[in-house]
């Protein structure tokens, strides 16, 4: 029986190790939605 747990974290850890520059562009774009988010969130409120 193998540990689903284990495997997770195995499969989480490669992934990592494979694209760590994926990952990088991934919290980028979160980061520039995010602000794209907030910025037609305040302008709205402004029109209101």
């Amino acid at each position: 029986m193998a540990n689903p747990n284990s495997d997770l974290a195995t499969t989480y850890v490669r992934k990592n190790q494979e694209a760590p520059v994926s990952l990088r562009s991934y919290i980028l774009q979160g980061a520039v939605w995010l602000t794209v988010m907030l910025g037609l969130f305040f302008t709205a409120g402004l029109r209101f």
